[in-house]
């Protein structure tokens, strides 16, 4: 467990930059993190260690010099510092549970909560007034996507150098205003998964070939069977025999239909005006009440065949694209620990198939399988870990009976949407009420008749998280922030009283305290603890993917009873251990871990 924080204030540490040189695979851009020989591509690597400067053109192999500095050094210095991990990681040079890393961008985004600026080396250090301006022509020349092989050598060296030179300026402000805010601890937990990530991105994931193909254009000679592709071309057939041949994809010829040619009623915004604009989005979609059979006719396919084009372009086309342009069948994505406002976790998926690990739909799990033939993937999720963090921040006296007691929240929920008992409630109805269970955790307060009746039932139930978010909905109201358990500070300076009574931000201050816990901070430290437990202990198991409140690795088979072991230990123990230790947060509400072990990823 890793708790040593005020490593960070030690002054024996390296600032490093590397830059593409030459690539004789001739394979333009970035360096290929995932490729297999470290000897293919030339770095130029700039450094700074007790106060000099350093420099050397080498593959990865070649850069003993560095290595060496590196293992002096208490931790290391970068922005974006997966970026240069990942060719340390290909060339064996560190060890993920074992390297500190201190990364420029993520300081950045500790210190600014959640609000939305740039986070670019030149963009901070213009916000800080580092004063060092790179070479404008050398910057262009890479903002362009010109290969950094094809620039003069002594001005990519200045380039680099120049990087290096504002990174440990940049640090040193950085620090400085982390201790002053105390916000070292969280920045800790930031980058203490930093090596994790990168290495994961490293790894990818195996897709059954098969699986994919029948997925996406069904099993041949078997109409019971039909790929997803021909059942949307169906769906989309019957939407314009309904329509007349209206294009469902034109907001305006959707609106028309919708509102003129059916009559739908437009939903009211949340803060209960009329809106300026008839929208068709998703959300909006999931408002409209219908009236009659033609009403209910076309929004239950619209939503279906929306349902299909998300899961096409978005997940399932690019799978079947990578199974059969490639022999490896692996897909790879990159996770970004600086982008979301709550600092969750999100994904970009890498070229050329640009798959989002956390946006793949639940559906296509069992398309993902081991890389090793015997292994098993063993998956663990938190339990709805969301309600869990509002009942302990919130100290509802409801919610935590409820989840001690394992009362079925989301039986509840479907009780309410179809005004029947729990008793009698089917597990369908069940699964369809689902979605909204923790909507009103989010700020939802309206809906259809019933989904607004679900939300007023779930606020009077627990009523003290609904007085609890009120109380921090008027903090903000007057100071404009809200410090969270773990010292983190969200900013909302245009939050404002509407005379309506809508709070302008009010359901993001209702949500980010609780993705932010959740997701950014025990999650993460699950995470950290886990991959420490598989190496001390020589596992040869592996966390190949990591969403949201979940975690995901490939294990032998005669290793999946002690990963399950471990990770009840990792995710649970000492996730509360840390918290404790780190923070001083007393975590007294029970977390719980469904794990699945299968032959996919389902």
């Amino acid at each position: 467990m890793l708790l040593d924080y005020d490593l960070y204030n030690s002054d024996n540490y390296l600032v490093v930059d590397l830059e593409v040189a030459h690539n004789s695979e001739d394979v333009e851009g970035d360096i290929d993190i995932t490729a297999t020989n470290p000897r293919t591509q030339v770095i130029l690597a700039c450094w700074w260690y007790k106060g000099k400067y350093y420099y050397k053109w080498g593959t990865e192999l070649e850069l003993q010099l560095l290595y060496r500095h590196m293992r002096e050094a208490d931790y290391i210095v970068a922005h974006n510092a997966g970026y240069e991990l990942g060719f340390f990681l290909r060339a064996r040079a560190v060890d993920p549970v074992k390297i500190r890393v201190a990364d420029t961008m993520l300081a950045e985004h500790v210190i600014l909560g959640n609000r939305r600026l740039p986070k670019d080396l030149d963009s901070c250090s213009k916000r800080r007034k580092i004063g060092i301006l790179k070479h404008a022509y050398i910057k262009n020349m890479l903002h362009a996507g010109v290969n950094a092989s094809k620039l003069p050598r002594d001005l990519l060296l200045n380039y680099c150098l120049d990087d290096v030179r504002i990174t440990e300026h940049l640090w040193r402000v950085h620090r400085t205003m982390m201790n002053e805010r105390d916000l070292l601890r969280v920045f800790h937990t930031r980058c203490m998964v930093t090596p994790i990530l990168t290495e994961i991105e490293s790894r990818g994931l195996m897709l059954d070939k098969r699986r994919v193909i029948e997925e996406y254009r069904g099993i041949p000679n078997n109409p019971e069977k039909p790929g997803v592709q021909y059942q949307y071309d169906r769906l989309l057939d019957e939407l314009k025999e309904i329509t007349g041949g209206i294009n469902i994809n034109s907001p305006k010829q959707l609106s028309e239909y919708l509102y003129d040619t059916l009559g739908f009623k437009v939903p009211l915004t949340e803060s209960g005006r009329v809106p300026k604009k008839r929208s068709t989005n998703q959300d909006t979609l999931a408002k409209l009440v219908p009236k009659n059979k033609a009403q209910t006719q076309f929004i239950e396919k619209l939503i279906e065949a929306r349902k299909f084009y998300a899961a096409i372009t978005k997940s399932l086309k690019p799978l079947f694209r990578c199974v059969t342009e490639t022999d490896h069948h692996m897909i790879y994505a990159k996770f970004n620990q600086a982008v979301a406002q709550t600092h969750r976790l999100s994904s970009s998926g890498k070229p050329p198939y640009k798959v989002q690990f956390q946006n793949i739909a639940n559906a296509y799990r069992t398309l993902f399988i081991p890389r090793h033939k015997g292994w098993k993937i063993v998956a663990a999720d938190y339990g709805k870990l969301e309600f869990n963090v509002a009942a302990f921040l919130t100290q509802d006296p409801q919610a935590i009976r409820d989840i001690e007691s394992g009362a079925d929240i989301h039986r509840y929920t479907a009780s309410v949407l179809y005004n029947k008992p729990e008793s009698e409630i089917t597990s369908e109805e069940r699964r369809k009420s689902k979605p909204n269970t923790f909507g009103p955790l989010y700020g939802k307060v309206t809906g259809s008749p019933a989904q607004t009746a679900y939300f007023d039932a779930f606020r009077a139930k627990y009523s003290v998280i609904e007085k609890t978010f009120q109380d921090w909905i008027t903090n903000v109201l007057k100071t404009k922030k809200l410090r969270t358990a773990t010292g983190l500070i969200f900013y909302w300076p245009g939050a404002e009283l509407k005379p309506s009574g809508y709070v302008v931000g009010g359901n993001q201050v209702r949500d980010y305290p609780i993705q932010n816990l959740a997701s950014a901070e025990i999650c993460m430290a699950g995470l950290r603890n886990l991959r420490e437990r598989i190496a001390e202990l020589n596992l040869k198991s592996f966390v190949n993917n990591t969403v949201h409140d979940s975690i995901v690795l490939e294990c032998p088979e005669d290793e999946v009873e002690t990963v399950e072991n471990i990770l009840q230990e990792c995710l649970i123990d000492e996730v509360v251990e840390y918290l404790d230790k780190m923070y001083g947060i007393k975590y007294n509400i029970p977390l719980e871990i469904d794990i699945k072990i299968g032959d996919t990823w389902a």
